[in-house]
């Protein structure tokens, strides 16, 4: 996806949820650090943005943007893209990403401004080898590929996951470098 289709889902979600402040969690993040141009096309692939709603007390705001823009959805018909509402949860991420975190500020058709944000792109990636699916692992290889990744970032990163067992941090370790030795051997 390009860059201002994911601003555009997450205009639409903050809309939506009634807020000024979204997270883009999920591989679209990478848009908020680089342009398209700049990524591999690998990483751009997905049709889908993960959309944490911010300044959601009652948590339940993730149900109004799955219903509203999510998969099937009259905006996901019309768009071809869609959001999915998730959970503050859902990613988990590194400790101190909070402070690492990327913010665009755009406008809505109103003129009145939100707040996006990303997670950082190591942070993101560490979010990915967490969740330990072959196509996250795929991610996280194609932007170390590109030279986008810093190796002991990532590794240090890794080693920094709170509120899980030590065994997905040694496993999440174990992936972050085993895509630096795959990279290392030439292209995943």
């Amino acid at each position: 996806m390009r860059r201002e289709e994911v601003l555009h889902v997450a205009r639409a979600a903050a809309q939506v949820a009634g807020v000024r402040r979204v997270l883009v969690i999920g591989s679209q993040a990478v848009v908020g650090a680089y342009h398209e141009n700049d990524l591999p096309g690998a990483v751009l692939a997905s049709i889908e943005v993960d959309i944490v709603v911010l300044d959601d007390p009652a948590g339940t705001a993730h149900h109004a943007v799955e219903g509203s823009l999510g998969y099937m959805s009259l905006f996901h018909t019309t768009h071809g893209y869609y959001a999915e509402g998730v959970e503050a949860g859902t990613a988990v991420l590194p400790s101190g990403w909070e402070g690492r975190v990327l913010t665009l500020t755009v406008a809505d058709a109103r003129g009145a401004e939100f707040s996006v944000h990303f997670p950082e792109l190591h942070d993101l990636c560490i979010s990915k080898l967490v969740a330990a699916r072959t196509k996250d692992r795929a991610f996280v290889a194609a932007l170390r590929t590109a030279g986008l990744l810093d190796g002991d970032v990532l590794v240090e990163r890794a080693r920094t996951i709170p509120g899980v067992p030590p065994s997905v941090v040694q496993r999440t370790v174990a992936a972050a470098q085993s895509v630096l030795a795959s990279d290392a051997d030439g292209p995943c």
